[in-house]
């Protein structure tokens, strides 16, 4: 730099000496072939120095350009790294979905390599059935269209992914390619299951007193009424309407009890559903009532009809059982929930 500096500064100096020369003598020893060339020296020189600073201009903004350059394949390269350590499948696809970048957990799950994926329809490279890949187009073009980060879930081959979907823009502020990030939940999921179907087993060996105890209630009463309807006169109308009555209630009795603990313990499917909120509180009370009596512990039951929820019902039962139990402990003497 310094050298550059001293070049130009010498340039500059020798413009001004012979400009000041041609000026302090323009009669001594000069004619007008002198001046001329010095005008041709003075302006050659100038063109020199022109054409330094132009040089040194495009010099000084290639070296920049390239520092950028670098810059950016460096930045590229640390993204695509990234990209490479997520174990989530990541894919890049434009507005017609074709794939225009992935990560190398992709490539090891297609078994593909990358440039062989690069340039091709989602729907092409990927081997997930039709109802799946219908979800993730669905939320690949509502991400497009909206420009907001999507979420859903698909199902392919027994496996559960959890679909996330991020719009990305490009220099010009279009929203030209969407990011996609698959990630494999199955095992999780799995897990979960297995969780939640424990702690339900858990609830149906603490309930298993009392349904025993709710059981044997009914059958006593058609023990009762079965004796009565032995013993009693062939023609008597009124006490034979009773007994089936009363024998009919005490069997829908049980047979509610036991299918309310069959539907509990049924192993989770972990599937959303839409249901009755009041419905299924009354269905957890009816579980736990032999525990309230003995505790002497009402619950008033204050939910409208008209509620309905979109759930994992094995979730609810077992949040509202807890809450239930939590509250009969609480509860040192007779009480109220």
């Amino acid at each position: 730099m310094k050298a550059r500096i001293i070049f130009i500064l010498l340039l500059i100096c020798s413009i001004a000496g012979l400009y000041y020369f041609n000026r302090t003598n323009p009669g001594v020893g000069t004619d007008d072939a002198e001046r001329v060339t010095m005008i041709v020296a003075i302006f050659v020189i100038t063109c020199v120095i022109l054409l330094y600073i132009v040089f040194e201009f495009y010099r000084t903004m290639h070296s920049e350009m390239k520092e950028q350059v670098e810059m950016l394949t460096a930045s590229k390269n640390d993204l695509q790294t990234s990209y490479d350590s997520f174990s989530m499948l990541i894919v890049e696809v434009n507005a017609e979905l074709v794939i225009i970048n992935t990560n190398e957990a992709v490539c090891k799950y297609l078994g593909r390599k990358k440039n062989h994926l690069i340039g091709k329809q989602f729907a092409e490279a990927f081997p997930f059935n039709n109802p799946a890949m219908k979800v993730i187009e669905e939320v690949l073009r509502s991400t497009f269209s909206l420009r907001k980060n999507e979420k859903s879930e698909m199902e392919s081959g027994g496996n559960i992914f959890e679909i996330f979907t991020f719009p990305l823009q490009d220099p010009s502020d279009r929203f030209a390619k969407v990011l996609l990030m698959l990630n494999d939940v199955t095992h999780t999921r799995a897990l979960y299951r297995q969780m939640l179907q424990d702690n339900k087993m858990v609830a149906v060996g603490q309930l298993a007193a009392g349904v025993a105890h709710e059981i044997r209630n009914p059958l006593g009463l058609i023990r009762n009424y079965c004796h009565i309807l032995k013993n009693s006169p062939v023609g008597d109308i009124e006490i034979r309407d009773k007994s089936i009555a009363m024998i009919e209630k005490a069997v829908d009795r049980s047979g509610r009890i036991i299918a309310n603990l069959l539907q509990f313990s049924r192993a989770s499917s972990y599937r959303w559903s839409e249901v009755n909120l009041k419905e299924t509180i009354q269905t957890v009370i009816s579980m736990e009532e032999n525990i309230l009596v003995q505790e002497h512990v009402n619950v008033t039951l204050n939910c409208s009809e008209e509620i309905k929820i979109t759930v994992i019902l094995e979730s609810l039962e077992i949040i509202l059982m807890n809450l239930i139990n939590n509250g009969i402990e609480a509860i040192t003497q007779s009480g109220e929930i």
